[in-house]
């Protein structure tokens, strides 16, 4: 991993429309101690996406570049965060995904197939996942609680090699 041993770099990927709800996940994974480049802090919002310059792709590939692994809300992903997934697998950086309520990601194999794992504190999404063929075998972590996630996430790239 590139950055300081005890504080890890996430780049997180997330619709811009679920902004409060990414805002808060960034609040518990910061308050982990982990280091957090969530993209609506810097790309400018409400613009029309259709206005974005290329200088807005740009600083998001150099964000992604410059973390250590790559998080996406699986509840609030879209094309864009498809591709930064996708990005980050070929990068060979651990691709991790956060659930709370939708089955959703479960339709797009070529994402989860990219997962290297995932959080949720729902107990029907984490079964769901369990007898999935395609995340069977990776990581798979039930919190109890949504605010569990920083430290279990810490924890979880605290084991990886070369940490």
């Amino acid at each position: 991993m590139k950055t300081n041993k005890n504080k890890p770099c996430l780049y997180f990927s997330a619709s811009l429309i679920s902004a409060p709800n990414n805002a808060y996940i960034t609040r518990v994974l910061r308050k982990a101690g982990l280091k957090v480049m969530l993209p609506q802090e810097f790309v400018p919002s409400p613009q029309a996406h259709e206005t974005y310059e290329l200088s807005i792709y740009r600083a998001c590939i150099d964000a992604m570049k410059s973390s250590d692994a790559y998080f996406l809300n699986l509840d609030a992903f879209r094309e864009d965060s498809s591709m930064e997934c996708g990005w980050a697998a070929h990068a060979g950086q651990p691709a991790i995904g956060y659930v709370e309520s939708s089955l959703k990601f479960l339709e797009v194999w070529m994402v989860k197939g990219a997962l290297d794992a995932v959080f949720t504190p729902n107990r029907r999404i984490y079964q769901v996942c369990r007898k999935d063929p395609m995340l069977a075998g990776k990581k798979l972590v039930l919190l109890r609680a949504p605010e569990e996630l920083g430290r279990g996430l810490k924890r979880y790239l605290d084991s990886l090699p070369g940490r």
